[in-house]
């Protein structure tokens, strides 16, 4: 790995610490990492949330659509849940729609 490949570890977002045992103190984000543009635009404010503050924490929202039990287990009893979409198609709140999460913006549409 060159010196311009390093990964700057400060930038990545924080990830579940022992997510079985913290998911209800937590605030769970799960964002669209679509192919376009506002995808990766959409993905890259779910990093910042999470590297903001001490309860955002990313969730991966394709292993929630796989079926996961371990993350779907995470978006049931999150504290909080926030959803993030790339663009108007909503896959990311389609996916947490179809997995049962409850989010604040059910009746209305996603963050």
């Amino acid at each position: 790995m060159s010196e311009t490949e390093k990964v700057d570890m400060e930038k990545l977002p924080k990830f579940l610490p022992n997510c079985h045992k913290e998911a209800e103190k937590l605030d769970i984000v799960f964002t669209c990492s679509g192919a376009a543009s506002v995808g990766k635009i959409g993905h890259e404010v779910g990093v910042l949330l999470t590297n903001a503050g001490q309860t955002p924490r990313l969730c991966c929202t394709t292993a929630v659509a796989a079926g996961s039990e371990m993350h779907l287990n995470i978006g049931h009893r999150a504290k909080k849940v926030i959803i993030i979409d790339g663009c108007p198609m909503k896959c990311a709140t389609k996916v947490i729609e179809k997995a049962g999460v409850n989010y604040p913006g059910l009746t209305g549409g996603a963050l």
